[in-house]
């Protein structure tokens, strides 16, 4: 069973909006039910809305800068985390653009990687009326 705490917020630079677009493409192409969330509070929203029967596996979320972001962020879903907390990842280029371990740092194809163990495939059906 998916709860809250599977469903996944990336993290990705807004400046670079020909890289941004490559990962909405791809999660478009991928198995993983991806959204998008204009801010942290409207991605909170989308992975603790009761009235959806499915969460997404991702929220995709824009940010300015992850380096200034990323801080606010990470306390605003550890508040807003009842018991269990939200799984965050960077993707970047750079593996020590924010400086912590709470949460995977890579590029696409890590996050990919670590997604497959997150929500292996096996769990990805869907009944059949």
């Amino acid at each position: 069973m998916q709860t809250s705490s599977s469903t996944v917020i990336l993290l990705m630079n807004r400046m670079s909006e020909s890289e941004t677009q490559g990962v909405r493409q791809w999660f478009e192409a991928s198995r993983f039910e991806a959204r998008e969330a204009f801010d942290i509070f409207q991605a909170i929203e989308e992975i603790s809305d009761f009235t959806n029967s499915h969460r997404p596996d991702v929220i995709l979320l824009a940010v300015e800068s992850m380096t200034e972001d990323f801080p606010l962020i990470s306390r605003i879903a550890g508040l807003a985390s009842d018991v269990t907390t939200i799984p965050l990842m960077v993707l970047s280029k750079s593996t020590n653009e924010v400086g912590n371990n709470d949460y995977l740092v890579g590029s696409l194809r890590q996050m990919a990687a670590k997604l497959d163990q997150i929500f292996p495939d096996s769990l990805n059906f869907r009944a059949a009326a």
